[in-house]
């Protein structure tokens, strides 16, 4: 996160990248106190598993950094779609064979898309299974340039920004 600029053009948002920044944190600086984030893990070897190795480019899989910031201001009422107040932020970044996720609690839990995770022991770190979903929301958080994987096996009709309201 404090590697990544704001991006230029993007002046209004800088306020909720901040204010993002100030929750995590107050997390790392505070281990001991609760946060309002969530942080989502996954794992390279989930997409070897799950497909063919013609559908995959391992030297990337397994070896790539990315980092991204990923913003959407949309909400599902299930009756219509709407802009939230704020953007939403979410902090995506890959070591080698392993992905992160960070965002505000319950952020991806209330994301519209089919998905499968699993809380770990002591509850805000999520590990996500492969879903055909899942390729596609790293492709649309990651910038549509998710080279890990073949294109053609990655989901475009999905609306990923769509969050269901938390009540």
């Amino acid at each position: 996160m404090a590697s990544t600029p704001i991006m230029r053009g993007q002046e209004d948002g800088e306020k909720y990248y901040r204010e993002f920044r100030d929750v995590v944190k107050s997390y790392l600086l505070k281990p001991d106190e609760s946060a309002e984030i969530d942080v989502y893990t996954f794992r390279a070897n989930e997409i070897v598993i799950n497909l063919p190795e013609q559908h995959y480019k391992p030297n990337i899989l397994n070896f790539s950094v990315v980092q991204n910031i990923f913003v959407r201001n949309l909400i599902y009422d299930k009756i219509n779609c709407r802009a939230t107040l704020f953007p939403i932020p979410l902090v995506y970044f890959k070591l080698g064979v392993y992905y992160f996720i960070v965002g505000y609690r319950n952020y991806l839990q209330n994301l519209t898309f089919p998905k499968k995770m699993e809380a770990t022991e002591g509850g805000r770190v999520y590990i996500l299974k492969y879903t055909y979903e899942l390729m596609g929301f790293l492709n649309c958080i990651s910038n549509w340039d998710f080279y890990e994987v073949d294109k053609s096996i990655i989901p475009l009709n999905i609306e990923y920004n769509k969050t269901r309201l938390p009540f």
